[in-house]
């Protein structure tokens, strides 16, 4: 295989938290997340007065409890800087001068599974020169991971080859924290320039646990040439937790959105301090190409 062969070191606690514990193998895993607050809309003061049930949950300031209600949190939101984040907080600005656009990566030309083939990542380094937010890296999967308190736990294998291998997530070989909210945090593709094609797909793999809405923001946005644009926002409501127990192919068309500095981003907030602990995004296998990939 966004890799390293083999099962890194077990996890190591993150210090200030309670329950949360992340791999020594990625990046960033002991930065401290406690008492992170951010001026925007994904902050959040509700507690979960139980563990195992949703009873006497608050929702979060600013999010709707019936999917619908509200805009996405990160529709159209501007353009991030090329330059990598700092401290976790989220990029905003559009860039004076858009990062030269990767070249097409050659794949049967369009005779392929995938047509033509603008940009594609298994992960198995951060060569394609991914951003990354704090606790988002780039590592390998590991044999033992965490339990979470809700939902399924990091995968142990990746999607490209079956086995151990690398993987693009938040937390990776742990969990995120509890009792402290947290800003928006992404990992950001390069630029691709698909100007000129027919058409565009993103399809990639994930595997994702992440609480309702109302305490977990997770999402998928494609940059436009202009703005942010989401393209997928996890459920809202009390109970509607999202627990990916499988490597799941996901596909969407980005032909409306195609555009000389393409970008897409993978992202999550914490927007409710009595957020489950949860293993969080990992993504595999990311191909941005003239047709779906299968």
């Amino acid at each position: 295989m966004f890799l390293l062969a083999g099962c890194l070191s077990a996890c190591s606690a993150i210090a200030g938290l309670d329950g949360i514990t992340e791999s020594a193998c990625a990046p960033n895993c002991g930065e401290d997340e406690a008492g992170t607050t951010d001026g925007s809309i994904f902050e959040a003061s509700a507690d979960r007065t139980d563990a195992s049930l949703d009873t006497g949950r608050e929702a979060a300031p600013g999010f709707p409890d019936a999917a619908g209600d509200e805009p996405s949190p990160v529709q159209d939101q501007a353009a991030p800087d090329s330059a990598s984040q700092q401290d976790g907080a989220p990029e905003t600005g559009v860039p004076d001068a858009p990062a030269e656009a990767a070249p097409p990566v050659p794949d049967s030309g369009d005779a392929g599974p995938c047509g033509t083939v603008f940009f594609k990542d298994a992960f198995d380094s951060n060569a394609q020169g991914w951003t990354l937010d704090t606790s988002w890296s780039i590592a390998s999967t590991c044999a033992n991971p965490p339990a979470p308190q809700k939902g399924n736990a990091d995968p142990t294998v990746d999607h490209t080859t079956g086995a151990a291998g690398g993987v693009a997530g938040a937390y990776v070989c742990g969990n995120n924290p509890t009792g402290a909210t947290a800003p928006a945090r992404y990992a950001t593709s390069p630029v691709v320039d698909v100007a000129s094609a027919p058409a565009v797909f993103l399809t990639f793999y994930r595997w994702l646990n992440t609480d309702a809405l109302t305490y977990m923001v997770s999402t998928v946005d494609v940059y436009d040439g202009t703005a942010w644009v989401n393209l997928y926002t996890n459920p809202s409501g009390s109970g509607n937790v999202v627990t990916d127990g499988t490597w799941n192919r996901e596909s969407y068309d980005l032909t409306a959105y195609k555009n000389a500095h393409l970008q897409v981003r993978f992202g999550y907030a914490i927007v409710g301090a009595g957020v489950y602990e949860m293993s969080c995004w990992n993504v595999d296998d990311v191909t941005i190409s003239t047709v779906a990939c299968p």
